[in-house]
């Protein structure tokens, strides 16, 4: 349209907004790709600019794109961590295409055995969360899960020793594991959450494999989502948990 100022002006107070400056990411064959709630971790911190001159962590990283960001928001360093040694190339091959290598280093983990070595300003965390029938077909993708916690559960009692003094974890916690859980979680281990975004997640062929004990695990705990018509969606919320206990109705 002529005049049409589409392009110069739609932009929020901090970020270019169109074309959107999406970092430059490739999904190696094999390596877990980028799902809603990947994409609302990393809103979050493009909005933001998190990560700034800060040391950070990316927690089950896959192709990086969190880790990635946070580089290009000027981190000091990031750190990333997968199971996948094939995630682990993924992340580090991303970093070098977007510009940021120099700041990012990457390492095969396994969170059931993986031991802190330092603190960190920052953790972002994008985890599996599925709730899985233990007596049911074996799933190739991931042992057996009844709440769809374990994931999740061994993270957040890993933040004590990952989070300096004033330090902050984002992370993903989906509406079909429950919120009640993850509030007691953080009260045993002296962190307090909020939420400060969320998106709509619809169920894929995975969910809708599991929808059964999905609907079990609703049954018995404050785990939900929503139904649109014949479709199935659950929220997916970015949780911010920090070690102290600000005021943040101030901020």
């Amino acid at each position: 349209m002529p005049g049409s100022r589409i392009g110069r002006d739609w932009a929020d107070r901090r970020q270019q907004m169109v074309p959107l400056p999406f970092p430059e990411i490739e999904v190696a064959e094999g390596v877990f790709a980028p799902t809603q709630g990947s994409y609302l971790l990393w809103k979050t911190l493009f909005l933001t600019g998190d990560g700034h001159n800060l040391h950070c962590l990316d927690v089950g990283s896959g192709c990086g794109l969190l880790g990635v960001q946070m580089a290009l928001n000027g981190a000091a360093s990031v750190d990333a961590l997968d199971i996948q040694e094939a995630a682990v190339a993924n992340t580090l091959e991303n970093a070098e295409l977007n510009g940021v290598r120099a700041a990012v280093s990457a390492e095969v983990a396994d969170l059931n055995h993986w031991r802190p070595r330092r603190r960190y300003d920052l953790v972002v965390a994008s985890l599996y969360q599925m709730p899985v029938d233990p007596e049911g077909e074996p799933q190739r993708e991931r042992p057996p899960d009844f709440w769809g916690r374990d994931l999740l559960d061994l993270f957040l009692r890993l933040l004590p020793q990952l989070l300096v003094d004033g330090g902050r974890a984002l992370v993903l916690q989906l509406s079909i594991v429950g919120q009640e859980q993850t509030a007691a979680l953080l009260d045993e281990l002296g962190l307090e959450g909020r939420i400060v975004d969320f998106g709509f997640f619809p169920f894929g062929p995975l969910f809708t494999r599991n929808a059964e004990q999905i609907a079990i695990v609703e049954s018995l705990s404050d785990a939900h989502h929503i139904h649109v018509g014949d479709e199935d969606v659950m929220i997916a919320y970015a949780l911010e948990i920090r070690r102290t206990s600000p005021d943040w109705s101030s901020q």
